[in-house]
């Protein structure tokens, strides 16, 4: 039996365009060259960051990854995490991304 201990912590962090950043997101101010914006549970992830990537794509090979990340969440939405059946999917997802493609 295999123990898993799965949290969330998700944030952005930019180092250009903090000013869109901070209207868009209402992200905290780090310096003068930074803003980030954190989220704390996936209800936020969901309501805020994945809403304006699903308005604004991401572009390229990324893209792949992000729609990937949001089969994890919609995933953990539904608490299919919380089943074997479920983590399998979600280590599947994991593995096919990044440089595991």
């Amino acid at each position: 039996l295999d123990l898993w201990l799965v949290g969330l912590m998700a944030g952005l962090f930019f180092f250009q365009d903090q000013p869109l950043l901070e209207l868009v997101f209402g992200a905290k101010t780090l310096s003068k060259d930074a803003a980030s914006f954190m989220v704390n549970n996936i209800s936020e992830l969901n309501d805020n960051i994945l809403v304006f990537f699903n308005k604004y794509q991401v572009m390229g090979k990324k893209h792949l990854d992000y729609l990937g990340f949001c089969k994890v969440v919609n995933l953990k939405l539904n608490k299919s995490h919380l089943t074997a059946e479920g983590l399998n999917e979600i280590r599947s997802i994991v593995n096919s991304m990044n440089s595991k493609r």
